[in-house]
């Protein structure tokens, strides 16, 4: 087993802006293990989101390095898309459900393009993500018949569908309230654990890090472990 789901070394993300240089993220470094449950919080515009944006291979860093599991990320990006189809899952702000698709086929989906079982064998682990985020009686329904709640431990269970090393949940209570929030956040948090994965939320409800083990800020473009 790999020490380290997730590592960023010394990451650097700078934007030209005329002929002056924006500093977004300045030499962050962030290791995180198997079975580890982080959160990022910060101010708007702190770099939370770019953060997370470099480490899931949707935005390259200016400098450093990122490391998923036991495969950098190409600086020429010819591995992004396996990394993020095989090794990354993503929750987002929004549930982005797919209307036409029931909740089983929302994850039967993923578990096609993941290539990683056979149908049968995805259809079971589908099954078993759905009884443990209390969604088994709900796997025929299609999105306009699930609370926002029910669509967001879906859109759960559809990012660990390729059983992937690491979660990126960017903002997963932003349009909940607060006890359906917390819900969310207790149902990632249970499979993190109970899968061992690595889990790393961007977000601004400060109710919720009770859940988390480890809290990072980010300000000013550096990352800093938070004292609460």
């Amino acid at each position: 087993m790999v020490k380290y789901a997730l590592q960023l070394n010394n990451i650097s993300k700078m934007y030209h802006d005329g002929e002056d240089e924006n500093t977004v993220l300045d030499n962050v470094s962030l290791k995180v293990r198997p079975g580890e449950f982080v959160a990022i919080v910060g101010p708007s515009g702190s770099g939370k989101s770019t953060m997370l944006s470099i480490a899931g291979a949707l935005l390259s860093s200016t400098k450093g390095e990122v490391i998923v599991g036991e495969t950098p990320l190409d600086s020429n990006k010819k591995n992004w898309n396996l990394v993020r189809r095989e090794k990354i899952g993503f929750i987002f702000q929004s549930h982005q459900l797919i209307p036409y698709l029931n909740v089983g086929d929302q994850l039967n989906l993923i578990g096609r393009i993941s290539k990683k079982k056979d149908r049968e064998e995805s259809k079971k682990y589908a099954d078993e993500l759905l009884a443990d985020l209390g969604l088994a009686d709900s796997k025929t329904k299609y999105p306009n018949k699930l609370s926002g709640g029910e669509k967001q431990r879906v859109a759960i269970a559809r990012a660990f569908m390729n059983k992937p090393d690491v979660i990126l949940a960017d903002e997963p209570t932003a349009s909940l309230d607060a006890p359906r929030g917390r819900q969310v956040v207790e149902m990632i948090r249970k499979v993190v654990k109970k899968q061992n994965r690595a889990a790393i939320m961007v977000t601004h409800d400060e109710r919720i890090l009770d859940l988390v083990d480890v809290i990072y800020r980010i300000e000013n473009g550096k990352l800093y472990v938070n004292v609460m």
